[in-house]
């Protein structure tokens, strides 16, 4: 079944299912390269990927590439540099993979990151000489402990000869990944170097692999590169006080779909530690994708601009400024704070002629899809304020929205345009830090920020944006499709958001969860194309509360709608907030509204496919006049709109 995130054209597919041995080698060896870029927030340029192309058909070799890359950043000094390091590694990397010689040996290790990252490293292939930490967003901007550096060296030399003297002859298929998933992310804990550490890590691993008789060829790395990387950060982390331990649970999934070609669900979202995934336990930890990479590099870098400078501030010293650092906006005009801010912003480049900085961008669409577009605004003070929102989570909040409309028609979320009104002295940090959700939600989907606008106004902050995607022809799910005998199926827990918006009004530390899901909500597009490929006649995102959509759907459809409100799942912090506040928790699922859950409708005989920890089936359909009826206590109500008041039926 196909997934959200990895449902974009292939450019080496051709190659991979047709071509001859050597072609399908190369093609292997490129996606790989190119995909692990990601870990560290890095997307190569469409040129290398044409070169490649033409690499993978015998048209150039390796090192005409190598003598092409050098001209071109060369010919155009003006490239980004985490471009052209993506492109250089990229290449290098390929080159790598195609080598049959390995030593398993800690030299072997320093020197595939010597290769991968001379000129683009100071100090590629030594062992760094200063400890380290790094702010994950899937521990909730905690870091592992990463190896000492007065250990470093004796700790690689260590794991290696362990697992060189290990003996795989008494176990089975099962314990053998469970120990290499162990070796892994040991391996990897150590964090030999200052940079690049995943990326060498997995070039290691995957010759090593080679070594004990896998093939590796399948697109698991090039992929799933962010997951990996998620599955090693969870492997070394664990907090007692938050109940969260080490797992290699995660590991183990990867390498059971890359070694057996297994097909598990691979979900960043399902390793936070405040995770609500139902089959998810408390040690679950969820990870951006792109991780610490964007949070340092993706939208804060004003090197010459300090935290306590305005927007106004900001706009006169870049238009006085003579001398800009370079990668930076060069001369200000309408467009170059939404320039600056949208830097690093393409995660998934295959359809991206141009992004940032033209008159337009420019996108390619391939010809079996319909274009899904979907806009939403938010307003200070009406949809927002200080007291319950950061500035990081406002810009979260509207890219989870957004991507969340596309969830809802069972497509796949591409590209974003963003806008915004900036009043006339706000800090440019605060704008930084929406901007700073934005990139980290939009790099979990692989949403890229191809463009926007920016303007200052005398009322309140202001910022809207536009998503683009698209879905197989034809197979849209729109609101209008339920039919009579259908199902009735919602995604997971409603009301936490709404738990979270009230306990943050009421200034409570408790229930976590709950605030997690209102400032961080999360868009449920795998479920959503899981649905769609079954067959769903209908869906639609939970923003406005269960009973806007349901009604929603009943009118579009001319149905009628029955709901079981007792097969409502509901969660331990609504439950807990609820009764501590003499209400119904079903008040909270019906009027509550951004859970962003799906609601939906698929035929009854398809209901039983889908996956039962994430999809609940609450209802069905019948013929009749549009409404939505629900079952409290064996009365029958009629759900309005706005939801349905239990004090008023007198419930409680």
């Amino acid at each position: 079944m196909k997934r959200g995130g990895t449902m974009h054209k292939d450019p080496f597919e051709e190659y991979i299912r047709q071509g001859e041995a050597s072609q399908y080698e190369k093609a292997q060896a490129w996606k790989t390269a190119i995909g692990l870029q990601a870990v560290d927030g890095l997307t190569p340029s469409t040129y290398l990927v044409d070169l490649a192309k033409k690499n993978i058909e015998g048209q150039m070799s390796l090192q005409v590439l190598h003598t092409l890359l050098e001209n071109y950043y060369e010919s155009y000094p003006n490239q980004e540099d985490r471009t052209a390091e993506a492109d250089i590694v990229s290449l290098r990397m390929s080159e790598l993979l195609l080598e049959k010689a390995f030593s398993f040996t800690p030299n072997e290790y320093l020197s595939i990151h010597r290769q991968l990252f001379t000129d683009i490293y100071a100090h590629a292939g030594s062992i760094r000489d200063y400890n380290i930490t790094k702010k994950e967003w899937i521990l909730d901007g905690d870091t592992v402990t990463y190896g000492s550096v007065s250990e470093l060296g004796a700790t690689l030399l260590y794991d290696i000869e362990q697992e060189k003297n290990f003996s795989y002859a008494n176990l089975d298929m099962s314990e053998t990944i469970r120990h290499l998933a162990t070796f892994v992310a040991r391996l990897w804990q150590i964090h030999v170097f200052g940079e690049g550490n995943t990326r060498t890590t997995a070039v290691f691993f995957i010759k090593y692999l080679r070594t004990l008789g896998f093939t590796v060829t399948n697109d698991m790395f090039a992929d799933h590169a962010w997951y990996f990387r998620n599955a090693l950060v969870r492997a070394n982390y664990q907090n007692l006080k938050l109940g969260v331990y080490r797992t290699t649970e995660y590991l183990e999934r990867f390498l059971q779909n890359l070694l057996l070609d297994e097909s598990h669900l691979l979900s960043n979202r399902c390793m936070h530690i405040y995770s609500t995934n139902g089959n998810i336990q408390e040690e679950s930890i969820q990870y951006n994708d792109n991780g610490y990479t964007i949070s340092r590099d993706a939208i804060s870098d004003y090197d010459a601009t300090s935290e306590s400078e305005t927007v106004e501030d900001m706009r006169c010293h870049m238009e006085n400024s003579t001398t800009v650092p370079e990668g930076r906006v060069s001369s200000l005009d309408e467009f170059a704070l939404i320039n600056k801010l949208t830097q690093h912003s393409i995660y998934n480049p295959t359809y991206v002629k141009v992004g940032v900085g033209d008159d337009c961008a420019v996108y390619d669409t391939p010809c079996d899809v319909d274009q899904l577009v979907s806009t939403d605004m938010m307003v200070e003070g009406i949809h927002f304020s200080e007291s319950t929102t950061a500035p990081f989570d406002v810009g979260y909040r509207l890219g989870a929205a957004n991507i969340s409309d596309i969830a809802a028609m069972g497509g796949t979320p591409r590209h974003m345009v963003v806008s915004i009104a900036v009043p006339k002295g706000r800090h440019t940090s605060y704008v930084e830090e929406v901007y700073q959700g934005l990139h980290d939600i939009c790099a979990e989907y692989s949403v890229n920020i191809i463009g926007g606008d920016t303007v200052s106004t005398e009322g309140p902050f202001v910022i809207s944006a536009t998503v683009f995607g698209d879905v197989p022809t034809n197979q849209s799910v729109l609101r209008s499709g339920a039919q009579d005998g259908d199902a009735v199926f919602i995604t997971n827990y409603l009301g936490l958001s709404y738990v979270g918006l009230h306990s943050l009004l009421e200034g409570s530390e408790d229930y976590p969860v709950s605030r997690s899901v209102h400032q961080r909500p999360i868009p449920h597009v795998e479920c959503g194309i899981i649905a769609r490929d079954l067959g769903a006649t209908s869906m639609n995102d939970i923003s406005d509360g269960l009973s806007s959509e349901l009604n929603e759907i009943a009118n579009a459809s001319q149905v009628t709608i029955f709901i079981d409100e007792s097969a409502l799942p509901i969660h331990p912090e609504v439950q807990a907030y609820c009764e501590s506040h003499q209400m119904s928790p079903y008040l909270s699922m019906w009027t509550g509204g951004e859970d962003f859950q799906l609601v939906g409708t698929i035929p009854a005989d398809k209901a039983e496919a889908l996956p039962a920890e994430t999809f609940t089936i609450i209802g069905y359909v019948k013929a009749g006049a549009a409404q939505v009826l629900v079952d409290h206590d064996g009365q029958w109500i009629t759900v309005e709109p706005k939801g349905y008041n239990h004090l008023d039926k007198g419930i409680l």
